[in-house]
């Protein structure tokens, strides 16, 4: 289930979000607040849905029927999402326009990618390719720039940084890099994680 919570609100002891009888996943809310995304089962396949801000009307906006799809992240104009979906055989990022799409692979040098994100200005995204290297790619498509030698595999953007995760033998750490260019570092003050999406 998918759960919201007022966290300006102490009283608040949250609400079930757009409920549903099959699982529902990694909701995303769009920058504007008025809608929500996420990956459901709810029609028989893994899909992204749309739905109101309150978790209304929910909407399915995919229908690939079958491979695993998910992973959806808004694009800061509310009016774009990434997602990734096994449609092709392997892991490709798809774009579409919200509400209306269709969706379209992002055309790049790199296969097998996944769990995109947008970059503040929306002109880059950022993925990995399983679960040692994370890349940048043009939003509009093109050749695939590796963005951390670390070992990474999942990223957030924070107005113009992007944290992600680093693994090592001893757990992960939460680095941060400036964006269009920037030295990589620790983010300081965060404790180690066991698990790359712990965080």
């Amino acid at each position: 289930e998918l759960w919201r919570i007022d966290l300006t609100s102490p009283a608040d002891r949250g609400s079930a979000l757009a409920p549903a009888s099959r699982s529902q996943l990694v909701p995303q809310y769009a920058p504007d607040g008025k809608h929500v995304v996420f990956q459901s089962d709810r029609s028989g396949s893994p899909e992204i849905w749309l739905a109101d801000g309150d978790g209304s009307n929910p909407v399915q906006l995919t229908a690939f029927k079958g491979p695993l799809t998910g992973g959806p992240a808004w694009c800061s104009d509310s009016r774009r999402i990434a997602f990734d979906s096994r449609a092709s055989g392997t892991s490709r990022i798809y774009l579409m326009d919200v509400p209306d799409g269709p969706s379209h692979p992002l055309a790049t040098s790199q296969s097998n990618l996944s769990l995109p994100v947008w970059s503040q200005d929306c002109q880059w995204i950022f993925a990995s390719d399983g679960r040692t290297t994370l890349y940048r790619i043009p939003a509009a498509g093109g050749a695939a720039e590796r963005f951390s030698r670390k070992r990474a595999y999942r990223a957030e953007v924070s107005r113009n940084k992007v944290i992600f995760n680093v693994a090592s033998p001893a757990g992960i750490d939460l680095w941060e890099q400036s964006v269009p260019e920037g030295e990589e570092r620790p983010l300081e003050g965060m404790p180690r994680l066991r698990y790359s999406d712990d965080w």
